[in-house]
């Protein structure tokens, strides 16, 4: 099924009319492991297509946290290291400025 196609029918269920698409999204989605039939039109060429999909597993969104023990763990800012100006000792320790030493 590309996008553009007109799906009309969904198993055994006609869905030209009256359903929206997350309806259909919903009647295509079933247990794993079975199939179904999709039958669709094609308006760039106007063929009419039948189509047996296989359902497949889909991962589900069990924490947005990224913590596997279901506590929410809390982001936190990173906090960036103080930058060198040019005209503060160099951070090397050879007591030049650090325009004149490792900032070139």
């Amino acid at each position: 099924v590309k996008r553009g196609d007109k799906v009309i029918k969904v198993g055994e269920v006609d869905v030209s009319s009256g359903y929206d698409s997350n309806e259909i999204v919903s009647m295509i989605r079933g247990e794993a492991g079975t199939s179904v039939s999709i039958t669709f039109r094609r308006p760039s060429t106007g063929e009419t297509l039948e189509r047996d999909v296989e359902r497949r597993q889909t991962v589900t969104v069990t924490s947005t946290s990224g913590a596997s023990d279901g506590s929410e763990e809390k982001k936190r800012p990173v906090k960036k290291a103080a930058k060198v100006g040019r005209n503060d000792p160099c951070p090397c320790g050879s007591g030049k400025k650090y325009k004149h030493c490792c900032g070139r």
